[in-house]
């Protein structure tokens, strides 16, 4: 195919959410969905950076091509990302060492306005992605669902051929830090659904069974970031654990901030753990296993109480 090419403007603090619907938009003609998703994921960490830790906004570029896609982003700010002890909370960190699993090649590029950061995805062959789309098809046998709601961005992911043990509703803004939780769950030794909204108004619409969350199931356990759109997660934790009915759930705080106040409200606000987000993308899956197992395997939850009681 011809070279195709899409760019919008952002503005600064703005969600990366409506870009990455408009990115999947134009990508999905010409590519598996699992190669978009990738791409989705760069375009999350690369805006996210200029959104969040500078103090204007910036361009989103994408083009594509039989071989493969570019993300650019461009922005005002002439620093440039630093690759050494990563940190969590900006490009050089965990989002740049996700950003590097997932492409080819990246790089940046310093200019008068500014500077640009690139990232390559390069397309795999009609064999590759012929066996990945089997596999992806052996998992939706195997009772894989997804669901994109598109005005607020839920998710569900079964990943269990037996009984259900747990039941997750991740809260997270960041596609990138979704991904690795998805991973981490990924091996399948404790059979889950994972259930994913972007922000704290869908979490509580969720755990209402508001609107189009009516036939959502009651979460096991909550992974609630801190730091979102619209309601963040200090609002959902204490409206959760003020809810009678909702406050026996269990909800883990996992989030990149190390305050003490966040700490201290988390904690006063009833949240179950307070987890502190590793900048190592080994780090991060271990922690993230360990809740996984502790709740899968080692507590005892209350929807395991009520069904023994049901027996």
């Amino acid at each position: 195919m011809a070279a195709k090419t899409l760019h919008v403007s952002f503005a600064h603090g703005e969600p990366a959410g409506q870009l990455r619907l408009q990115a999947r938009s134009v990508l999905a003609p010409f590519f598996p969905a699992d190669q978009v998703e990738d791409v989705l994921v760069v375009i999350s960490e690369l805006v996210q950076n200029v959104t969040q830790h500078t103090t204007g906004g910036g361009t989103l570029l994408l083009a594509w091509d039989d071989d493969g896609i570019t993300v650019e982003v461009r922005d005002q700010d002439r620093s440039m990302p630093r690759q050494e002890s990563p940190d969590g909370h900006r490009i050089g960190g965990r989002g740049l060492l996700l950003v590097a699993g997932i492409c080819s090649s990246w790089g940046t590029t310093i200019h008068d306005q500014g500077k640009s950061v690139w990232a390559r995805v390069t397309i795999a062959s009609d064999d590759t992605s012929s066996r990945r789309r089997e596999d992806d098809d052996r998992a939706g046998r195997a009772g894989e669902q997804r669901r994109d709601g598109r005005a607020g961005h839920e998710e569900t992911r079964g990943v269990t051929t037996g009984r259900v043990l747990l039941q997750v509703l991740i809260v997270e803004d960041d596609l990138g830090d979704l991904a690795l939780m998805e991973n981490a769950f990924a091996d399948h030794s404790i059979p889950s659904v994972l259930h994913h909204t972007a922000d704290g108004a869908d979490a509580l619409a969720f755990l209402r069974r508001q609107g189009r969350y009516r036939d959502a199931p009651r979460p096991d356990l909550i992974l609630l970031d801190l730091n979102m759109p619209r309601v963040d997660g200090r609002q959902v934790l204490a409206v959760l654990k003020a809810d009678e009915d909702l406050a026996s759930i269990p909800a883990v705080v996992f989030t990149t901030s190390a305050a003490a106040g966040d700490i201290v409200f988390s904690y006063g606000a009833h949240a179950n753990a307070y987890v502190t987000k590793p900048a190592d993308l080994q780090d991060y899956e271990r922690v993230v296993i360990g809740i996984r197992n502790f709740f899968g395997h080692t507590a005892v939850l209350p929807r395991r109480v009520s069904d023994e009681r049901a027996t």
